[in-house]
């Protein structure tokens, strides 16, 4: 842990843990009342009991280790901060090269205002930072199965790109 940080007290754990189930009872109440909409029930059941198993297991595995959450937003603050002084460099007429770029099976970021304009450059770079680091933070989490980890991974992989800024008129510049 970083000097100036602190591990969370077993008050703000046992807060977080409650906002969680929160969430996890507003999330089935929304899952149970669109799914049976869209497939038959028992295939809504199958896939809200796998997404409920993967999650819990994924939470279980932070509660073991905190300190990866911690972690994880130090390292994305700290992305954040270069990217940042980049943007400043940019905007002063220096070249800087990017932080991150787009894989290269990623059509999303085509457009040549995703490499040339430094709004567009910074709002793609923000984001590509982000799903990495969401990335790593399930790949880190540890004791989960490799049906939870694979799972985890492909939901959190889904939530990510569902907030891809080439979702959104005001953060895509076609």
């Amino acid at each position: 842990m970083q000097p100036g940080n602190h591990a969370p007290s077993q008050e703000e754990l046992e807060a977080w843990g409650e906002q969680a189930r929160l969430i996890g009872e507003q999330y089935r109440a929304l899952i149970e009342d669109v799914l049976p909409r869209l497939v038959p029930d028992t295939a809504a059941e199958s896939v809200y009991a796998d997404m409920h198993d993967s999650f819990r297991a994924g939470a279980e595995a932070l509660n073991r280790d905190p300190s990866l959450l911690w972690q994880t937003q130090a390292r994305l603050m700290e992305d954040q901060y270069q990217l940042w002084q980049n943007g400043l460099k940019a905007l002063s007429g220096e070249s800087v090269a990017p932080l991150v770029t787009p894989g290269k099976g990623d059509r999303r970021f085509q457009d040549e205002a995703w490499h040339s304009d430094p709004f567009y450059m910074s709002i793609m770079q923000q984001y590509l930072l982000f799903a990495r680091r969401v990335e790593s933070l399930v790949d880190s989490l540890e004791g989960l199965s490799d049906d939870h980890r694979r799972n985890l991974a492909f939901y959190a992989r889904q939530l990510v790109n569902a907030m891809s800024p080439t979702n959104f008129v005001t953060t895509n510049p076609k």
